[in-house]
């Protein structure tokens, strides 16, 4: 099995790391699938797969006949934090100190 991400996953991450960094903002949504495809020269099922991925991070809600709309960060799966900590390349040492602090108190409890 290869270690190469499908080319879903590629796009789904290209997408959440956008959606991270503020590119969209919440409420804000998504261009559509038409566009996205022509936009990275893919296939429409490529980008629908790729949303349905964000969705499942809880970073968009899909509605049938509007769209992909982004939702607050702090709504989006636990699983987004490690993409948060190392969006710019380095760790956020300010959020993972956070981090650290939520995962002491939880621990502790």
């Amino acid at each position: 099995m290869s270690a190469e991400p499908t080319r879903s996953a590629a796009i789904a991450a290209d997408l959440r790391d956008a959606i991270l960094a503020g590119e969209y903002a919440p409420g804000e949504r998504l261009p559509p699938e038409r566009e996205l495809a022509a936009r990275l020269g893919v296939g429409r099922s490529s980008v629908r797969e790729a949303v349905a991925k964000l969705a499942q991070l809880g970073l968009v809600e899909i509605r049938h006949g509007g769209g992909a709309t982004v939702r607050p960060v702090a709504d989006a799966n636990v699983e987004v934090l490690r993409h948060l900590l190392v969006l710019s390349g380095a760790p956020d040492l300010r959020l993972l100190a956070e981090f650290m602090d939520v995962s002491a108190l939880l621990l502790t409890s």
